[in-house]
């Protein structure tokens, strides 16, 4: 008889410090569009803040104090929202409130740094075969689905075929 047990769990304590392993990370929230815009969201202010149908532009400051190769970024979505796809007419004209991607984005041989992407349904992950040394920005949009209180896990970023070099942000409240 052969058989197998898996499961999934959450930790009862929420990590509230920063890890910093190689990497460094830090991702910020902000409404992007309506009266408040630019309005930065944070726990201490987000029950107030995010509403149903708002649009929040979510930042992802990643450096890396030397070239790394192989790298995955994996930011989790608080629960109330969704990112959202830039490829419908309707999400367009969001897409004018993100910044304009900067020659950094690019290396040497004129490639993206980020050269894949994905945008899953609770979370947005990102690769990178190159990466060079420096401080690196990824912004996209999400969607607020619901209002309330909710969960932001930690993002995480680490070089896929060296696990110990990572960093990830703390989980907060947003």
């Amino acid at each position: 008889m052969y058989f197998s047990l898996t499961f999934d769990y959450t930790p009862k304590e929420v990590p509230t410090k920063a890890v910093m392993r190689g990497f460094g990370i830090e991702r910020r929230y902000r409404i992007a569009d309506g009266p408040r815009k630019g309005q930065v969201i944070d726990a201490a202010h987000a029950s107030q803040v995010v509403r149903a149908g708002d649009t929040v532009q979510v930042d992802l400051l990643i450096e890396a104090p030397e070239v790394r190769r192989y790298v995955a970024i994996d930011d989790p979505l608080p629960a109330g929202l969704e990112p959202m796809t830039l490829d419908f007419a309707t999400a367009r004209a969001s897409a004018e409130t993100l910044p304009e991607p900067d020659e950094r984005w690019r290396i040497a041989s004129g490639e993206w740094i980020f050269n894949h992407t994905e945008q899953r349904d609770d979370r947005v992950v990102l690769f990178s075969d190159r990466m060079p040394a420096g401080r690196h920005r990824y912004t996209y949009l999400a969607r607020a689905t619901t209002e309330g209180a909710f969960m932001a896990p930690a993002a995480r970023v680490h070089e896929m075929y060296h696990p110990e070099v990572f960093a990830q942000t703390p989980a907060s409240a947003l």
